[in-house]
């Protein structure tokens, strides 16, 4: 079965897919989700040279991945998300070009680290918590784009994260840390930031200038959040109930300073920003109460800043979303409709969020 590209073994009873892996030389995509009977993961899977996606997730018991897993040397994608996985094989920084690396819900926090792990030079210059110990196997992959380690019950955002140059997408949401590390602003590519739900998260560092999405809603306890002063900083912001920064009477005119900023840009297109507050800026002086509001252009008109003040009303649970994806779970949409001299406006002009 050398032309056998895909194998999708998801949801089924089987319990040693070896032979059929054994035999699928070419195979590049392996999907084992949900394989409750499956009691380990087949060695021979280190032999598959050709896969580049293997997904492991949703199986409680699985504890461990293969030493050897880095013989995979072309493997780009692996998902072992809600497994009980304690750490990753130390091999894996044999792999050439890994993209994705989803380890949602897997509380490494329980584990303690191989004493293999010990021959890392980087824990002879800093000490590292067990999490960190855990993660070391990623410090070689600098290829890696994107990183879920969302409701992991992490207590501290891992070190090793501000190695991985690469990183583009970078989702901890649902974790129990009080800030992030500063070596975050070293990742100058990456784009979107994923906290909503961090409770216990009080300050955030100094961000790239490469974020353009930061979903942080629900993040009851932060405090501080630094904007930066370049122009090119102008994010999409999602900060929902995040109520402490409603009560730093400071952030209401940084935000108003970043539309500012983004209004003035030549390259104009839909920039959200959601923040605590209960009044419309002064300065949107086109105001009313109700579902609807109707102006006349202005001279030199270049585009339109909405500003919308509204309390949720009763949401569909987190696990019946409206839309969602394991980044950004959607409870709400807010929609604007507009007709400016008879032109319709396209209806792209809406956006979802989640309490």
């Amino acid at each position: 079965m050398s032309r056998l590209s895909k194998l999708c073994l998801s949801e089924t009873a089987i319990k040693d897919p070896s032979l059929l892996v054994e035999h699928s030389t070419g195979l590049i995509n392996l999907d084992l989700r949900d394989c409750k009977n499956l009691s380990s993961l087949p060695i021979v899977i280190c032999s598959l040279t050709s896969l580049k996606t293997l997904n492991i997730s949703n199986y409680s018991k699985r504890d461990k991945l293969p030493e050897n897993l880095g013989n995979i040397e072309g493997l780009e994608e692996l998902d072992g998300s809600r497994t009980a996985i304690k750490e990753l094989p130390s091999s894996m920084v044999l792999l050439k070009n890994p993209q994705n690396l989803s380890l949602r819900g897997c509380n490494f926090l329980s584990s303690k680290p191989s004493n293999k792990l010990l021959n890392f030079p980087l824990l002879q210059r800093r000490s590292l918590d067990p999490m960190g110990m855990s993660m070391l196997a990623l410090l070689g992959l600098s290829s890696l784009t994107y990183m879920n380690l969302s409701y992991c019950n992490l207590e501290a955002v891992p070190d090793v994260i501000g190695c991985l140059s690469s990183l583009t997408n970078l989702n901890l949401r649902g974790n129990n840390f009080v800030s992030l590390l500063e070596d975050i602003i070293r990742l100058s590519k990456l784009d979107s930031l994923f906290l909503s739900g961090c409770t216990n998260l009080r300050s955030l560092p100094q961000l790239p200038l490469s974020i353009d999405y930061l979903g942080a809603e629900g993040c009851t306890s932060l405090e501080t959040l630094p904007l930066r002063p370049e122009k090119d900083f102008h994010p999409h912001l999602y900060l929902f109930n995040c109520f402490k920064l409603n009560d730093n009477q400071d952030y209401g005119g940084m935000f108003l300073t970043m539309l500012r900023r983004y209004i003035q840009r030549l390259d104009l297109g839909l920039q959200n920003i959601l923040i605590p507050g209960s009044r419309i800026p002064k300065w949107f002086s086109h105001q009313s109460e109700g579902p609807s509001l109707n102006l006349q252009e202005p001279p030199g008109f270049i585009g339109i800043a909405l500003c919308v003040v509204f309390v949720p009303c009763e949401h569909y649970p987190l696990q019946h979303p409206l839309e969602s994806s394991e980044n950004h779970p959607v409870t709400h949409f807010i929609n604007f409709l507009c007709n400016v001299n008879g032109f319709k406006v396209p209806d792209y002009l809406s956006f979802g969020f989640s309490e």
